[in-house]
């Protein structure tokens, strides 16, 4: 009889993120787990409580690369740079993400009042032009931002090859622009008054 195969710990956590990336944390389960590394479940269940467990297990590692991303000057403006991060890392990785953004429930990663928030919002205080703007309309630009970035993302989710890392940077640099600037002449009152 030939001997059982033994896994690692990072064995386990490697073929449940290479199965989170295929189709989402849908697919990570213990027996895709054990039929992508030959085993049976119960090494995983040695090592791990729940499948749960093993996918926050994967979190730390996403979100280290995401910070890698978000990192990168890709313009030279915190703001900018930090929502580029947030695309290119989308486009690479799009189940990981949405599995970092929305998939968990109560651990949004741009959720109002987290880290991630406040990190967007601040770097939107230092930006040139908005010295003059309160925490609504700052809080106004972020999520016009964010929903720019969702669009930009479903796109690229659906197979849109149009997003090389250069599109990315000028689309969300114009899209910022516009409405930092759109905010400062609408607080100026130098917009036509719309209904509503």
């Amino acid at each position: 009889m030939p001997p059982k195969p033994k896994v690692s710990r990072n064995d386990i956590l490697g073929a449940a993120r290479a199965l989170l990336e295929e189709g989402g944390p849908g697919l990570v389960t213990a027996r895709a787990v054990a039929d992508r590394l030959g085993i049976s479940t119960r090494p995983i269940y040695s090592l791990f409580s729940s499948m749960e467990e093993v996918l926050s297990a994967i979190v730390p590692e996403l979100e280290a690369e995401l910070a890698i991303e978000m990192a990168k000057p890709w313009t030279g403006r915190e703001i900018a740079d930090r929502g580029i991060g947030i695309l290119v890392y989308g486009r690479d990785h799009p189940a990981a993400l949405e599995y970092l953004l929305s998939a968990r429930p109560g651990h949004g990663q741009i959720d109002r009042g987290s880290r991630m928030h406040r990190e967007f919002i601040d770097a939107l205080k230092t930006t040139g032009g908005t010295d003059s703007l309160g925490d609504d309309e700052l809080e106004g630009i972020l999520f016009k931002m964010e929903v720019f970035t969702q669009g930009l993302l479903r796109m690229m989710r659906e197979g849109s090859d149009r997003f090389d890392d250069g599109t990315l940077v000028r689309l969300t640099h114009d899209m910022g622009e516009a409405l930092i600037l759109h905010t400062i002449m609408k607080k100026r009152e130098l917009l036509p008054k719309t209904g509503t």
